[in-house]
Protein backbone atom coordinates (compact mmCIF):
# COMPACT_ATOMS: atom_id res chain seq x y z
CA UNK A 1 0.00 0.00 0.00
CA UNK A 2 2.89 2.59 1.10
CA UNK A 3 4.68 1.84 -2.24
CA UNK A 4 1.67 2.53 -4.38
CA UNK A 5 0.81 5.86 -2.07
CA UNK A 6 4.75 7.05 -3.04
CA UNK A 7 4.34 5.68 -7.08
CA UNK A 8 0.68 8.22 -7.28
CA UNK A 9 2.84 11.02 -5.48
CA UNK A 10 6.12 10.65 -7.69
CA UNK A 11 3.79 12.25 -10.35
CA UNK A 12 2.59 15.08 -8.57
CA UNK A 13 5.46 15.96 -6.90
CA UNK A 14 6.92 16.28 -11.04
CA UNK A 15 4.27 18.56 -11.38
CA UNK A 16 4.95 20.79 -8.68
CA UNK A 17 8.32 21.05 -9.20
CA UNK A 18 7.86 22.31 -13.01
CA UNK A 19 5.47 25.28 -11.30
CA UNK A 20 9.19 26.81 -9.14
CA UNK A 21 10.42 29.72 -11.45
CA UNK A 22 13.94 29.22 -12.40
CA UNK A 23 17.05 29.89 -10.13
CA UNK A 24 19.51 32.82 -11.21
CA UNK A 25 21.69 31.73 -13.46
CA UNK A 26 19.48 29.53 -15.74
CA UNK A 27 21.12 29.98 -19.70
CA UNK A 28 18.67 31.97 -22.22
CA UNK A 29 17.32 29.84 -24.75
CA UNK A 30 15.16 31.95 -26.72
CA UNK A 31 13.28 35.50 -26.89
CA UNK A 32 12.90 37.56 -23.49
CA UNK A 33 9.31 38.46 -22.81
CA UNK A 34 8.05 41.76 -24.17
CA UNK A 35 8.64 44.96 -22.06
CA UNK A 36 5.14 46.07 -20.49
CA UNK A 37 3.61 48.73 -23.05
CA UNK A 38 4.87 52.25 -22.94
CA UNK A 39 8.26 50.71 -21.40
CA UNK A 40 12.02 49.94 -23.32
CA UNK A 41 14.31 47.62 -22.03
CA UNK A 42 18.26 47.57 -22.05
CA UNK A 43 19.61 44.38 -22.02
CA UNK A 44 23.15 44.09 -20.60
CA UNK A 45 25.44 41.22 -21.08
CA UNK A 46 29.08 39.77 -21.46
CA UNK A 47 29.93 36.98 -23.59
CA UNK A 48 31.76 33.87 -21.75
CA UNK A 49 35.57 34.73 -22.56
CA UNK A 50 37.18 31.99 -20.43
CA UNK A 51 40.93 33.84 -20.96
CA UNK A 52 39.11 37.17 -19.20
CA UNK A 53 38.58 39.00 -16.02
CA UNK A 54 36.32 37.61 -14.13
CA UNK A 55 35.37 40.71 -12.13
CA UNK A 56 31.94 41.21 -11.18
CA UNK A 57 31.51 45.01 -11.83
CA UNK A 58 28.75 47.51 -11.31
CA UNK A 59 26.72 48.65 -13.92
CA UNK A 60 25.13 52.42 -13.73
CA UNK A 61 22.48 53.95 -15.69
CA UNK A 62 22.53 57.83 -15.29
CA UNK A 63 24.38 56.81 -12.49
CA UNK A 64 22.79 54.74 -10.85
CA UNK A 65 23.82 51.13 -9.85
CA UNK A 66 21.37 48.49 -11.19
CA UNK A 67 22.98 45.51 -11.51
CA UNK A 68 26.60 43.80 -12.03
CA UNK A 69 28.20 42.44 -15.13
CA UNK A 70 29.59 38.99 -14.92
CA UNK A 71 31.28 36.74 -17.18
CA UNK A 72 29.16 35.00 -19.84
CA UNK A 73 26.20 36.73 -18.04
CA UNK A 74 23.29 38.50 -18.90
CA UNK A 75 20.17 40.72 -17.71
CA UNK A 76 17.80 43.31 -18.30
CA UNK A 77 16.32 46.26 -17.40
CA UNK A 78 12.99 47.65 -18.14
CA UNK A 79 12.55 51.79 -18.56
CA UNK A 80 10.90 54.70 -19.19
CA UNK A 81 11.41 56.03 -22.74
CA UNK A 82 14.40 58.64 -22.08
CA UNK A 83 18.12 59.12 -22.76
CA UNK A 84 20.32 56.79 -20.53
CA UNK A 85 24.30 56.68 -20.14
CA UNK A 86 25.36 52.90 -19.67
CA UNK A 87 28.36 52.79 -17.63
CA UNK A 88 30.55 50.35 -15.77
CA UNK A 89 32.88 50.46 -13.31
CA UNK A 90 36.44 50.54 -14.96
CA UNK A 91 39.70 51.10 -12.99
CA UNK A 92 41.20 52.39 -15.88
CA UNK A 93 39.94 55.00 -17.95
CA UNK A 94 39.46 55.07 -22.28
CA UNK A 95 37.90 57.47 -24.91
CA UNK A 96 34.31 56.98 -25.33
CA UNK A 97 33.93 53.51 -22.70
CA UNK A 98 30.57 54.40 -21.74
CA UNK A 99 27.28 55.00 -24.13
CA UNK A 100 24.46 56.97 -24.42
CA UNK A 101 21.22 56.01 -25.94
CA UNK A 102 17.63 57.46 -26.03
CA UNK A 103 14.86 54.35 -26.55
CA UNK A 104 11.45 55.61 -27.24
CA UNK A 105 8.69 52.70 -25.92
CA UNK A 106 8.72 49.08 -27.36
CA UNK A 107 12.67 49.69 -28.08
CA UNK A 108 15.35 47.16 -27.20
CA UNK A 109 18.95 48.07 -26.89
CA UNK A 110 21.77 45.48 -26.59
CA UNK A 111 24.64 46.69 -24.42
CA UNK A 112 28.27 44.46 -23.83
CA UNK A 113 30.82 44.94 -21.59
CA UNK A 114 34.01 44.50 -23.16
CA UNK A 115 37.19 43.91 -21.66
CA UNK A 116 40.56 45.57 -22.80
CA UNK A 117 43.60 43.91 -21.49
CA UNK A 118 45.85 45.65 -20.07
CA UNK A 119 49.04 47.03 -21.34
CA UNK A 120 52.55 45.92 -20.45
CA UNK A 121 54.08 46.90 -17.75
CA UNK A 122 57.54 47.73 -17.87
CA UNK A 123 59.55 47.53 -14.49
CA UNK A 124 60.94 51.29 -15.27
CA UNK A 125 60.81 53.20 -12.39
CA UNK A 126 58.09 55.65 -12.67
CA UNK A 127 56.15 53.48 -15.12
CA UNK A 128 52.19 53.08 -14.50
CA UNK A 129 50.63 49.64 -14.33
CA UNK A 130 46.75 49.66 -15.27
CA UNK A 131 44.33 47.03 -14.26
CA UNK A 132 41.98 46.04 -17.04
CA UNK A 133 39.67 48.74 -18.89
CA UNK A 134 36.46 47.95 -19.28
CA UNK A 135 33.91 49.57 -22.03
CA UNK A 136 30.17 49.36 -23.07
CA UNK A 137 29.74 48.39 -26.60
CA UNK A 138 26.34 48.95 -28.56
CA UNK A 139 25.06 45.88 -30.59
CA UNK A 140 22.48 45.94 -33.02
CA UNK A 141 19.31 43.82 -31.65
CA UNK A 142 19.82 40.60 -34.50
CA UNK A 143 23.47 40.30 -33.22
CA UNK A 144 23.13 40.80 -29.98
CA UNK A 145 19.95 38.16 -29.54
CA UNK A 146 22.16 35.71 -30.87
CA UNK A 147 25.09 36.59 -28.62
CA UNK A 148 23.12 36.34 -25.04
CA UNK A 149 21.90 32.83 -26.35
CA UNK A 150 23.31 30.36 -24.19
CA UNK A 151 24.60 33.41 -21.33
CA UNK A 152 23.10 32.81 -17.80
CA UNK A 153 20.05 34.89 -17.21
CA UNK A 154 21.03 36.85 -13.60
CA UNK A 155 18.94 39.49 -11.89
CA UNK A 156 22.17 41.53 -11.94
Amino acid sequence: MAHAIRLALFPLLLLLSACVPPPDGVPVSGPFPPPAPGMARLVIYRTLAYYDSTAQLPVYLNGETVGISQNGAVFYRDVVPGPYEIAVYSPRPYPNQFKTVVPRAGDVFYARIDTLPKPPCTRVPGDICYDDAYIVTLVDPYTGFQQVQGTRLIRG
